[in-house]
């Protein structure tokens, strides 16, 4: 069949789904097909389905309104080839990527997806908030950010409601007028989380998924083999704040969680904010701080620092796992850039600070283990008080490790995370008692670079020059 528009013909279509595909009949499901609020935060556990009912009401307003534009956000455009063309593709449509049998076809190729143009003129843009530039350019009927708990900026989202606020794109039609909406597709996170705070001023609909709106865990009022065998899997695997989370769907922090005046706006603190280099004096000085790993993540952060070391801004980091430190100097040299560092505060008693003097950069040891606590209670103290650390909250310059999806991928995710044992919980009194050894790779690297820059003593020349070499 084909419809005469006043530009050109367009052709109907029907897209193919996979066969496996049970209908999704919840009153949940069924709620947020028909909700026409602006602002729409979808949220749940793990296997909830709350990505597949994102996935198909999206296709199904394409299928409905011909021309109509929409995009697809991330965090970071790297994982959009990496996330989402896999689900699409592997879970959704029932053909792959350029099969006739689509009515529609993907631009740019699975690795480096650019848009998918539909058969009726709709066209389905992906884009990152790392470079926004492209995003934000165009005129959206529908916004799907998929994982906006990885946004960290608040402005970002509203920056996204501007490219479509009050119907532009014009093509999605609500009893007569131009209609606009914006999803988005979010894990249970920190309740401080900006995305709460919208929620709780009403600005925008928040609608809970749980387990029992996946037809394939729980059908016709009945838990199914594989929904009893997901959910006792999920128990196992999580506990504490992330059993809270990924089974039971609560937006919650960690208990217990050691720097809880972190971007806490309750206490009027805001540690996260965007920064250029042009917001940086040129007086300031520049240090490092890198915490090792190999199995677990390297991190290693550029921060800014006035003369009277009142005032720190972590500008620029690297953060990956799996890298041995000849791996790694590439990413130390590109947080580097061209600043001229005074030194590096490496890991106390660690045979990477040598391999880097050997490279011809200037280190300096962390305290010793035994300063830990104290270095804790020291950031505690910059914290505290409002402007004195600020975190660039586009820190990460390279695209995000994919081996770390779903999990912190940079300084800001560990605030929320980093918390003291269970039993030293129960006491009451953290003074003597150290966090976890999790979540705590930016975390040391942060205490690291407060210890070190408050005992630091300039060092000679070195090569006739102040600046950290870049090799």
């Amino acid at each position: 069949m084909l419809v005469k528009t006043q530009s050109k013909t367009i052709r109907s279509m029907r897209i193919p789904f996979k066969d496996n595909l049970i209908a999704m009949q919840s009153e949940t499901v069924l709620d947020f097909f028909s909700c026409r609020d602006t602002e729409v935060l979808v949220s749940g556990p793990r296997n909830c389905a709350k990505s597949m009912a994102m996935w198909l009401r999206t296709l199904a307003l394409h299928e409905k309104h011909p021309r109509l534009q929409s995009v697809v956000v991330r965090a970071e455009m790297k994982s959009i080839s990496d996330t989402v063309i896999p689900q699409l593709f592997n879970k959704v449509f029932k053909y792959p990527p350029g099969s006739r049998k689509n009515p529609f076809e993907l631009y740019g190729g699975i690795n480096r997806p650019q848009h998918i143009q539909f058969s009726n003129g709709g066209r389905m843009t992906f884009g990152g908030m790392d470079d926004p530039g492209k995003v934000l350019g165009g005129e959206y009927d529908l916004i799907i950010y998929n994982q906006p708990e990885r946004e960290r900026r608040e402005k970002a989202w509203l920056d996204l409601i501007g490219c479509g606020e009050g119907g532009r794109g014009g093509n999605w039609i609500v009893d007569g007028e131009p209609f606009f909406q914006i999803m988005g597709d979010a894990n249970p996170d920190a309740k401080t989380h900006w995305l709460m705070g919208r929620v709780a001023q009403e600005m925008m609909r928040h609608i809970r998924f749980t387990h029992k709106d996946n037809p394939l865990l729980f059908y016709d009022d009945v838990w199914t083999t594989q929904g009893v065998n997901t959910r006792e899997g999920l128990k196992k695997r999580f506990t504490g704040y992330m059993l809270r989370r990924m089974v039971y769907g609560e937006w919650c922090a960690a208990e217990g969680v050691v720097y809880n005046m972190f971007n806490n706006k309750e206490l009027g603190l805001n540690h996260l904010k965007p920064v250029k280099r042009i917001d940086i004096p040129d007086y300031w000085k520049w240090y490092m701080s890198i915490d090792y790993g190999s199995n677990n993540p390297s991190v290693c952060q550029l921060w800014a620092c006035d003369p009277n070391a009142q005032k720190h801004i972590l500008f620029r980091e690297a953060y990956m796992t799996g890298l041995h430190i000849t791996q790694f100097l590439p990413y130390i040299q590109g947080t580097v850039g061209d600043e001229s560092v005074q030194t590096i505060f490496g890991d106390h008693d660690s045979g990477h600070n040598d391999y880097l003097r050997d490279q011809g950069y200037h280190v300096t040891d962390a305290q010793k283990k035994n300063m830990k606590l104290i270095g804790i209670d020291k950031c505690k103290e910059l914290l505290s008080e409002q402007d004195r650390v600020i975190i660039n909250s586009n820190s990460l310059w390279h695209g995000p490790d994919p081996e770390l999806d779903g999990k912190a991928q940079c300084t800001a995710d560990e605030f929320p995370l980093y918390s003291y044992k269970e039993e030293d919980r129960k006491k009451g009194d953290h003074t003597d008692e150290e966090p976890l050894k999790k979540w705590d790779h930016g975390m040391d690297a942060f205490r690291n670079y407060v210890v070190g820059v408050e005992n630091y003593v300039p060092y000679e020349f070195v090569y006739g020059s102040s600046s950290l070499r870049r090799g």
